[in-house]
């Protein structure tokens, strides 16, 4: 990513934080905040966990062209998905994260093809399973247009495989790559696997986001919640702000104040969310702090 392109994404996060900002009360935010139950936000942190959790076991169904990770050995590859996340509040997006795991799971296996795209299978199929959800909540609010960016979704995605296939004819350095995610045609018992596990992980970050906005009051349904989260979530994966920084929080305001639900909570609940993932990033650096003199030695 170029300085230009970070900058411009830094701009814009704090453009969007500092006008938002202006037309709230902030004293009022703060006070909604700190006066978070503190049970959903126990609820919150826990469904972050076990997001976490759920994928480090979707990342190994991917790896079959490795026994260092099976069985018990899946905690590392959970250890490092909290790595990835501690890494992830550094970075302009969360693809910040995918590299190091990548990094470190291709040095391990001694195979940096083959993890590459056993990283990138894996977090293809989170944001596949995250299209499918939001695509009814897109089509709802913005009709045809709706529709059409989940066809654009797949236009990209199918465009990059494309691509990729053709100039690595011309680039020999590339071919590994694409021979690796072309194995995934012969395994799609363990693609389907990813999907399946890319269902339970987006059920746990809907219940993350639901119990933040009850942690300030707000009171919604699991059926709303499931509308409006997967889309908030969809949209602030695209590379515009700095890590989902200002357009989350835009996003929580538009598609809570459907419901009537006023901007001081709908802005509140989503710092709280932002918060807690923090909060649960941080053990992704303790799990690097030890782990750091080892990764040196082996590296």
């Amino acid at each position: 990513m170029s300085n230009k392109s970070l900058l411009v994404r830094i701009s814009l996060s704090i453009f969007a934080i500092v006008f938002l900002y202006h037309s709230l009360d902030i004293a009022k935010v703060l006070s909604a905040i700190g006066s978070a139950k503190p049970l959903f936000l126990f609820l919150c942190v826990l469904m972050i966990v076990l997001n976490y959790t759920i994928s480090g076991f979707r990342w190994r169904s991917l790896i079959f062209f490795s026994n260092s990770f099976k069985g018990n050995n899946v905690f590392k590859l959970i250890k490092l998905y909290f790595i990835g996340a501690f890494f992830n509040n550094f970075m302009p997006t969360s693809i910040g994260g995918d590299i190091y795991k990548a990094y470190i799971l291709g040095r391990d296996t001694n195979d940096m093809p083959k993890a590459t795209a056993a990283t990138f299978v894996n977090r293809l199929s989170g944001l596949i399973v995250l299209a499918l959800f939001s695509t009814v909540s897109l089509v709802f609010l913005l009709g045809i247009s709706g529709l059409l960016v989940f066809l654009g979704f797949w236009i990209l995605i199918v465009s990059g495989f494309i691509f990729l296939s053709l100039i690595s004819k011309f680039i020999p350095k590339l071919k590994p790559y694409n021979d690796a995610l072309c194995l995934y045609k012969s395994h799609k018992t363990e693609v389907i696997k990813s999907l399946g596990f890319s269902v339970l992980v987006q059920i746990v970050a809907n219940l993350g986001q639901y119990f933040a906005v009850l942690a300030v009051g707000i009171k919604v349904t699991i059926p709303q919640a499931f509308f409006a989260f997967p889309v908030i979530g969809f949209l602030s994966f695209l590379p515009v702000t700095f890590n989902g920084f200002g357009l989350q929080d835009w996003l929580y305001r538009l598609f809570l104040g459907y419901w009537g639900i006023s901007a001081t909570l709908s802005v509140a609940s989503s710092v709280i969310f932002h918060l807690c993932r923090v909060l649960v990033s941080l053990l992704g650096g303790v799990f690097l702090f030890f782990s750091h003199d080892k990764h040196s030695k082996t590296a």
